[in-house]
């Protein structure tokens, strides 16, 4: 016997048609098999919406104790904060970039504040890292942000300097480099800046 129409039969209701019963019946499955089903789609995106947002937070947490304060979308937004906080950070800073366009081109106000806190020689550490320009990984890139298939490309055959991300990065260290230079040329002690890629 089905277990609706022994739940009906026992509730002792007025007698109704079999027709009308077994019409009912199958709403009840309809109905209970939908709410089966949203339950366990809910708990499917549940699991996997708790797992990224774990993952985001971990993220989150591994930047924090990297000391990283913030993170941009947009790098046009990022930069008057960036360079109000170099402005006022002394002691000891590390800086990452890829090209470090926007930090050591000779219009950018962090280079100016380096060749200043070199001039006045600052009691700063510096340490830059850039990414290699004759790296694998900066001649993909580059190839990539002009619009070039990579798998379709010989590395080894593409000379690094023609790409702008490349290039950027060849003038970035030309800029820290001269910084250097005069720091050795002045006698700076205080101020202490190293480069590494």
């Amino acid at each position: 016997m089905n277990p609706i129409f022994w739940i009906i039969g026992r509730l002792r209701l007025p007698m109704i048609e079999p027709e009308v019963l077994r019409a009912l019946a199958e709403v009840l499955r309809v109905f209970a098999t939908g709410v089966f089903i949203t339950t366990l789609v809910s708990s499917i995106l549940n699991f996997y919406f708790q797992q990224e947002i774990n993952r985001h937070f971990s993220i989150i947490d591994g930047a924090e104790r990297a000391g990283i304060i913030r993170i941009y979308e947009d790098r046009n937004a990022a930069m008057p904060q960036i360079n109000s906080e170099f402005q006022r950070a002394r002691g000891k800073m590390e800086l990452l970039a890829i090209s470090g366009t926007d930090f050591f081109q000779s219009s950018c106000r962090i280079l100016k504040e380096l060749d200043s806190m070199c001039s006045s020689d600052s009691n700063v550490q510096v340490r830059i890292l850039l990414l290699d320009p004759r790296s694998k990984h900066a001649v993909d890139r580059s190839l990539i942000e002009e619009g070039i298939d990579i798998s379709k490309e010989d590395i080894a055959t593409v000379d690094y300097t023609d790409g702008k991300l490349c290039h950027d990065t060849l003038i970035a260290l030309d800029q820290l480099e001269r910084i250097l230079r005069e720091k050795m040329a002045n006698g700076r002690r205080n101020f202490d800046m190293q480069v590494q890629m």
